[in-house]
């Protein structure tokens, strides 16, 4: 479960992509904070301002949840054996601000990718390119460690 100073938080996001699954928008709802995300042509729209540090990112990864995941390991489409580089607009949690990220994917197995990003390294697995695992942190929707520690 999501807190804040120890309450119980609910986040609330959308994200759509492009059809080679780039992200395009997101809406985050924590409370009564909304974060409106608009990407075209590598600029990242932050609440209508742009965010020059984000220049380059494909992808937005939401600190909270393995589900962005998904994005580049669908647009990737690596075979078993190689890996890619990519940056990241990721949205930290509990600060809710954005900073860019270097990630590595690599793909290990049909099923298995390994995932790294400064100190992280976990395993994910993946089912139908969906990730249903995210090492010992998350798996199935359920979260079994605190936001941020990756």
């Amino acid at each position: 479960m999501l807190t804040i100073d120890d309450e119980p938080s609910e986040i609330r996001y959308e994200v759509a992509a492009d059809d080679r699954w780039r992200t395009r928008e997101a809406t985050i709802r924590l409370g009564d904070e909304t974060i409106d995300v608009a990407v075209n042509d590598g600029r990242w729209r932050i609440n209508d301002v742009i965010n020059d540090d984000l220049m380059g990112c494909i992808d937005i990864d939401l600190g909270w949840t393995p589900a962005t995941n998904t994005l580049p390991i669908r647009r990737l489409g690596l075979d078993v054996g190689e890996s890619a580089k990519i940056h990241t607009a990721w949205l930290r949690y509990p600060e809710m601000s954005f900073v860019s990220a270097t990630q590595n994917y690599s793909r290990v197995s049909d099923r298995i990718w390994r995932y790294q990003s400064g100190q992280a390294d976990y395993e994910l697995e993946v089912t139908e390119g969906v990730v249903c695992r995210y090492g010992d942190l998350w798996w199935g929707g359920v979260q079994t460690a605190k936001p941020g520690t990756r």
